[in-house]
């Protein structure tokens, strides 16, 4: 029970109500003595105005000490010196007139302090003069417990984590190395082939023609001449069919003059071996440094071509080697076929291409880089190859630590799908995005159900999500792309700074909100933060 200074009144801590505030008066004794709280007011001479029975208790269990109405508060902790210089001070701030919030740990050492967390306001009459002030105290000592298990235990986890993504990393790595041999080896044994056709093979073949050739010039009879020519048509074919595969298995141009004039030769070789119109632009600086990667670039290049020649029905075949300002090598394989849908699991498997996509994307990103299939039925396939000009492994030091100074270098661009509705800020933003090396402007989409496509086509690091759209809104379009592809990173794109809309976009899985008036830094440094750069 809550204990009054007016001896009128024996119910509770404050003053007799008038008769015509009675029930006002006993609501408000009831509220104040129901609160799990703690709640009291002193006068401006530090005495007890009121106290409910929990905070009566506490004070016990805290000080030993049992206060009454109209005690001084000095008095009752004058054997807890620290705690009464504590409670003054911050009393006395409260009883100058300030209302503020702070958190306190009071109590005797070897009974266990508590930590308080303590909400104080004014008193003041009907004049508006101050008689005191009071506060709301809770004790915050098990959640300040909580939290600190918590921090505990989330330091213990990002420990774990921490040495896991070492564990992971030096398996990343031995797996690089052992995909960079890989290649070394394949280009090692499709040398030692390519020199035994040449050298044995197609040799045999040679004198073969020539002894049957002698033998037919000695021959009057003319059904075995006859047969003569025949057999050396065979063994020209032969002969023929070895040295192709020969330069097949190891194009000598490509260790001679490098990838983009091999590339040339490429597709110079496909126009005449398979009558497609075939376009090479192949800068000479895209060349990347490694020998293994230039052989895999060019394996997967040849791979492609097939693919496009003998299951795509492809009419034209453009292929565009350049170099990113970042030391990359990125390499487009675009034709004009009939197009797959690179998601469906149903799909048609075009006589295997799909796996030999499956098998370029897995060895590129072991030797560092990544591939990008972007295709649809009837609108023809697009693959970008994109792979570090120096050699990831070779870039690594004893240690297989990155080289200082090569860190930069070896990570690719962050792509960005871009979604805005209105057609002037699309342009604008892809503007922006595009004159900056360290983004790729993936794609674009003007609606949320062409975000949602696009993102599930185009595999994005990065969507940056317009949030008010017509039809689909950005929150749904967020919600179905992370869905589906929890890696990819969606940030918010508003005019408005309004809380509800911030809330529902991070509700429905983005990482970040940005108002479309801030400075475009801003924007590209956070996409650059949420993308990992």
């Amino acid at each position: 029970m809550m204990e009054s200074c007016k001896v009128s009144d024996r119910r509770g801590g404050l003053p007799a109500a008038d008769s015509n505030d009675d029930r006002t008066g006993r609501l408000l004794r009831s509220l104040i003595e129901g609160s799990h709280d703690l709640i009291a007011a002193l006068d401006c001479g530090f005495r007890f105005l009121v106290f409910n029975s929990a905070y009566r208790d506490e004070f016990r269990k805290v000080s030993g000490v049992e206060i009454r109405m109209g005690m001084d508060l000095r008095e009752a902790l004058a054997h807890l010196p620290e705690d009464r210089r504590s409670a003054v001070e911050i009393w006395q701030r409260a009883l100058n007139g300030e209302e503020f919030t702070v958190e306190r740990s009071f109590g005797d050492p070897s009974r266990g302090r508590n930590i308080y967390q303590i909400n104080f306001s004014v008193l003041r009459d009907e004049s508006g003069r101050q008689i005191g002030a009071s506060h709301i105290v809770r004790n915050v000592t098990r959640w300040r417990d909580a939290e600190q298990r918590l921090d505990r235990q989330h330091e213990e986890l990002l420990e774990q984590l921490r040495r896991e993504q070492a564990l992971l990393e030096a398996k990343n790595e031995q797996l690089r190395r052992l995909a960079t041999q890989l290649t070394s080896v394949e280009q090692r044994e499709r040398r030692c082939i390519a020199h035994a056709l040449h050298e044995n093979l197609q040799q045999l073949l040679a004198a073969a023609k020539m002894a049957l050739g002698r033998v037919g010039r000695s021959l009057d009879d003319e059904p075995l001449q006859t047969a003569v020519r025949r057999s050396n048509e065979l063994i020209d074919s032969a002969i023929d069919a070895s040295r192709n595969l020969a330069i097949d298995l190891f194009p000598p141009i490509l260790y001679d003059l490098g990838l983009s004039a091999a590339l040339e030769w490429l597709g110079q070789r496909f126009r005449e071996l398979h009558g497609l119109d075939v376009a090479v632009e192949a800068a000479r600086d895209a060349d990347p440094a490694g020998q293994e990667i230039q052989a895999f670039l060019f394996r997967s290049v040849q791979e492609l071509l097939l693919n496009a020649a003998k299951h795509a029905q492809a009419g034209r075949i453009e292929i565009i080697a350049s170099a990113t300002g970042d030391d990359w090598t990125r390499i487009v394989v675009a034709d004009d076929g009939v197009g797959f849908n690179p998601q469906a699991a149903d799909r048609p498997r075009r006589g295997g291409v799909d796996m030999n996509l499956a098998t370029i994307q897995q060895r590129l990103e072991l030797l560092g880089g990544r591939a990008q299939v972007q295709s649809a039925p009837g609108e023809g396939c697009r693959v970008t190859l994109l792979a570090p000009r120096r050699d990831a492994v070779l870039d690594r030091d004893a240690g297989g630590r990155r080289k200082s100074g090569c860190v930069g270098a070896q990570q690719p661009p962050l792509r960005v799908l871009l979604v805005e509705h209105h057609p002037v800020l699309r342009n604008g933003l892809a503007s922006v995005l595009q004159e900056k090396t360290d983004l790729e402007l993936a794609g674009q989409a003007s609606s949320g159900e062409e975000a949602v496509a696009k993102a599930a086509q185009l595999e994005p690091d990065v969507v940056l999500m317009d949030v008010t759209m017509p039809g689909m809104d950005g929150a749904e379009a967020t919600r179905r792309i992370v869905c589906h592809r929890p890696k990819t990173r969606v940030i918010g794109l508003s005019m408005h700074e309004y809380d509800g809309l911030r809330r529902r976009m991070l509700d429905a899985g983005a990482v970040a909100y940005v108002t479309k008036d801030s400075p475009a830094e801003d924007l590209l440094n956070t996409v650059r933060r949420v993308g990992g750069k």
